[in-house]
């Protein structure tokens, strides 16, 4: 039985992280390939090319995906769904 959750990512910087949400926020911001975003919805640390280089890992899902709700196919979505 899971009776709380809290995030615990003290080491990213305030810009990547959400300021609301379980546990009072402090969750990883992450587009749908999991790339680190910034609250302006901006990727976090990108290359010369633009593209991302640094990515969330372990408990990642669809509900930390700021945005529009995604596609109803769940085939499509880069995530699976838990």
């Amino acid at each position: 039985v899971c009776i709380g959750v809290k995030a615990s990512n003290y080491f990213m910087p305030k810009e990547t992280l959400s300021e609301k949400g379980p546990g009072g926020g402090g969750w990883i911001l992450m587009d749908m390939t999991l790339a680190v975003m910034d609250r302006d919805d901006n990727i976090w640390s990108t290359d010369e090319k633009g593209h991302a280089r640094i990515y969330a890992i372990g408990d990642c899902n669809a509900g930390g995906i700021p945005g529009p709700s995604p596609d109803k196919d769940v085939g499509k979505w880069p995530i699976p769904p838990i």
